[in-house]
C-alpha cells in the first residue's frame, strides 16, 4: 500500500519499500551461506 499523495514522494516510497524487503531477505541468506561481510 503506498501512502503518499505526490508521484515524487510514492515513487521514493517504493524505492525504500523494495531495498528494505531486499535487506530483509539478504541477510538471512548471508547468514544461511556463511557468506561474510567486511565492513570497514
Amino acid at each position: 500500500m503506498i501512502r503518499s499523495k505526490t508521484e515524487r514522494a510514492q515513487i521514493n516510497e517504493v524505492l525504500l519499500k523494495l531495498l528494505c524487503h531486499n535487506l530483509t531477505v539478504a541477510i538471512p541468506e548471508m547468514f544461511e551461506l556463511g557468506i561474510n561481510v567486511k565492513l570497514s
